[in-house]
């Protein structure tokens, strides 16, 4: 197959202005707004709390979300939240860093 759309590149700046289109969590939490069937989310520590509600959010409007997250993050407040949503929330049960960090 061909490719699939553009490709766009975020970075992160810490302490950034989440008002700027080109910042990383407003990025996304517009796919994630935008998403209709699905979100698989591999995340080392879901900490972002705008983007943790994206995801609560879009669970609450019928989209499938699901959260694979490193055993030392597994209890912290994203992935208490998505669970508390009834979002399916697995842990890698390892002692070595589940590093990835994708959806």
């Amino acid at each position: 197959g061909g490719p699939s759309g553009p490709v766009r590149v975020y970075f992160t700046t810490p302490g950034g202005d989440p008002n700027d289109p080109a910042n990383i969590a407003r990025a996304v939490v517009g796919y994630v707004d935008g998403c209709r069937t699905s979100v698989d989310v591999a995340a080392y520590e879901l900490d972002n709390k705008v983007i943790t509600d994206a995801l609560v959010r879009a669970q609450a409007r019928g989209v499938r979300v699901r959260l694979v997250t490193d055993t030392d993050y597994v209890t912290e407040a994203g992935p208490t939240a998505l669970r508390a949503a009834g979002v399916p929330v697995v842990d890698d049960r390892r002692d070595a860093l589940m590093h990835n960090k994708f959806m």
